[in-house]
């Protein structure tokens, strides 16, 4: 109702006729009210149909304009992260290969105290660790930011699944956490991207995991649907994602995970 207040001018005929045909029953005016009733019901008919047409209208332009919008955020996003990483990568280039060069030089002139040598060798592991995950998050930018065309093929999904589900398996192993598998069999080979689709489930896969607190299981399932595509699930019985972070599922960096833990680059 408070959507249609704002278009009361709409309704101003349909009120007219609705107090002309109060007056003229008051009045008496019998044959006047036969026509001005049904003139009346008629107006106010039309002019909530009319309010309703353009209550969407006015939806849909508020829609297109935060489609938009957002579209202009991601590009300027892309083109910093761009940039960053661009920036970024020079430095840890530089530093990844002093590290090597380091232990190059401890290999051939090891320190006379064993116990010193051997926490420069732990630190340097430590640091050349380090390196190389920020040289990943570097490239998952670079990634982010330029739309590559996805080279599309016939694949095995069942497989593709099973292969990333087994690897998330092996990595979980010490932790309470079960995997089921409920395949389709036989399924329909499905035209994907792979490298692209084993990112997607494997990002999926370790999201369930790190749901899991304790105890917990992992399912994956694959159904083909009747209009000819085929439905993957990834479930856990884990904590669940927070009403207030639905809306920013698909937000680049979004995350409410701790910083060792996640970007937001899924």
């Amino acid at each position: 109702m408070k959507k249609h207040g704002r278009f009361l001018w709409a309704y101003l005929p349909a009120l007219s006729a609705v107090g002309m045909s109060g007056v003229e029953r008051f009045q008496g005016a019998s044959c006047l009210r036969v026509l001005l009733v049904p003139w009346a019901i008629l107006s106010l008919v039309m002019s909530y149909l009319l309010v309703r047409m353009l209550i969407n209208e006015r939806a849909k332009d508020e829609f297109t304009g935060r489609q938009l919008l957002q579209a202009q955020k991601m590009a300027t996003i892309g083109e910093m992260a761009s940039g960053i990483a661009h920036e970024v990568n020079n430095p840890l280039a530089v530093i990844g290969r002093e590290v090597e060069w380091i232990q190059e030089l401890l290999k051939e002139h090891p320190p006379a105290d064993a116990e010193a040598a051997q926490e420069i060798i732990e630190s340097l592991q430590v640091i050349g660790g380090q390196v190389a995950r920020c040289a990943e998050f570097t490239h998952r930018l670079l990634n982010f930011a330029r739309k590559s065309e996805p080279v599309l093929q016939w694949v095995d999904i069942n497989g593709l699944i099973e292969d990333m589900v087994r690897l998330v398996e092996r990595l979980s192993k010490g932790k309470d956490i079960s995997f089921q598998r409920s395949y389709q069999d036989p399924i329909p080979p499905v035209w994907t991207d792979p490298p692209l689709l084993r990112q997607v489930l494997l990002n999926l896969l370790n999201n369930a995991v790190q749901a899991i607190k304790s105890q917990g299981t992992v399912t994956a399932t694959t159904q083909e649907h009747p209009k000819g595509w085929v439905d993957i699930s990834i479930a856990d019985t884990g904590c669940g994602i927070p009403a207030s972070h639905l809306p920013h599922l698909f937000d680049p960096f979004f995350t409410a995970k701790v910083p060792s833990q996640g970007t937001g680059l899924g």
